[in-house]
């Protein structure tokens, strides 16, 4: 069971990001649109009538976090039954790796109503992840690089979503 007690909202994370880190959280906020062909997905979030617990392990530092949140925090938007929940990655690597099995961020997990993981999402969408497996280190560089710069996002929100309605 995963204790939410210490856990912050969106705006008491943000407001621990450096000057320089808040530049590129808030492009990338701007970039994370949700897409208008998941309009079945979207009614069926807004259609949500139980509480659904996400927990987000991540860091300010991090341009795959902030490239992944907007989608995130914009989906939570259409819906207040779902609540997000936030964990600096610092001194909870020990959790990330019982949770997940890796230590990377952001790592997004919904919860059920005991507050036992019932889905993840891991750092970047599944099509990333093969995409980038195997690649040496030039081309997963540029693979990232085309993460952050939107190509992905479709996937991005497909993923959330369906991690939301799981």
């Amino acid at each position: 069971m995963v204790n939410l007690d210490k856990c912050i909202s969106y705006e008491e994370y943000i407001s621990t990001a450096k000057e320089e880190e808040i530049l590129f959280i808030d492009e990338l906020y701007k970039q994370g649109r949700l897409v208008s062909h998941g309009v079945e997905d979207i009614k069926n979030i807004k259609n949500i009538k139980s509480n659904i617990n996400i927990l987000v392990i991540t860091d300010t530092f991090c341009k795959d976090s902030a490239t992944t949140m907007p989608f995130l925090m914009k989906l939570s938007e259409l819906n207040s039954k779902i609540h997000v929940n936030f964990l600096k990655k610092e001194g909870k690597e020990e959790l990330l790796q019982e949770l997940s099995g890796e230590c990377r961020i952001p790592t997004i997990i919904k919860l059920d109503e005991k507050k036992q993981m019932k889905g993840k999402y891991i750092e970047f969408p599944q099509v990333v992840r093969e995409k980038i497996n195997g690649k040496n280190e030039e081309e997963r560089k540029a693979i990232v690089e085309e993460v952050r710069s939107g190509k992905y996002n479709d996937e991005i929100q497909k993923e959330i979503i369906k991690l939301i309605l799981k």
